[in-house]
Order: C-alpha cells, then sequence, then structure tokens
C-alpha cells in the first residue's frame, strides 16, 4: 500500500517538473532581457488579480518600431506596487516583444545597451554576437 502511493506521488511530482520545464522552455530569464531588450516607458492600465495579496500588472508600451502593445505582466506584483494610470519603464526583446518584464528594483543597475557593446557579458555557448563583432 505504501509503495502505491510512493509512485503515485513520484508520477504526480515528475508531471509536475515537466509542466514547469515546457512552460519555461521558451521564455528568457529576466538578466537576459535586462541585458539584450530595449527601454521604452510604459503605463500601468489595469491589475488583473491573483490572490489577496497579488496583482499581475498590464501594461501598456509603444515599440522602438512603433508597434502599440498591451501585454499582462508575467511577474507577480504586491497590492501596493503598482497603480493604474502609473507611469513605468518596460524592457523588452525586439525579437520576441511578449517578453518583457517592468524595470524595478535593483535592475536599473544594468544598462542593457552599453554593456553588450563593452563586452562585458559572456555570451552562452552557441550564442551569436547581435553587434556582429568578432
Amino acid at each position: 500500500m505504501n509503495t502505491f502511493f510512493f509512485v503515485l506521488f513520484a508520477v504526480v511530482v515528475a508531471g509536475m517538473a515537466f509542466a514547469f520545464y515546457r512552460s519555461n522552455k521558451n521564455s528568457h530569464s529576466r538578466l537576459d532581457i535586462l541585458r539584450y531588450g530595449k527601454r521604452v516607458p510604459g503605463e500601468i492600465v489595469d491589475l488583473e488579480f491573483f490572490g489577496l495579496f497579488y496583482r499581475f500588472p498590464v501594461v501598456r508600451f509603444q515599440t522602438r518600431a512603433g508597434q502599440l502593445l498591451t501585454l499582462t505582466a508575467s511577474d507577480k506584483a504586491q497590492v501596493t506596487e503598482f497603480s493604474k494610470g502609473q507611469q513605468v519603464e518596460v524592457c523588452y526583446l525586439p525579437e520576441a516583444t511578449d517578453q518583457f518584464i517592468i524595470v524595478s528594483g535593483l535592475d536599473v543597475l544594468v544598462n542593457s545597451e552599453t554593456e553588450v557593446a563593452k563586452g562585458k557579458y559572456r555570451l552562452k555557448k552557441g550564442q551569436e554576437r547581435r553587434d556582429n563583432r568578432k
């Protein structure tokens, strides 16, 4: 009987781990977005509820290519962190505009455009330089 529950538990945990892996497979890390992304002004247009203490901010921003986007952030925020109409700085990936973050806290210490240009960022194996330098 105990073996059955152990196996059932192991299958459930493995299934959850696989689902987590699949959901994050095509997403970029916060640091990658900050380093490779473009920063533009944005505005919080709505807050989607997530429990009692958290919200997902809905942000409207215009890309440097002129495309106006309204997207829901994937990072939840505390209730008091953002409010409707608040002006924020958004950092997005030009090749995947749905991959964005709201710049906050210590994010301001990472300068996306100068770190890559100065070569301070080490590229991962198989990654190409975006500034065409060798």
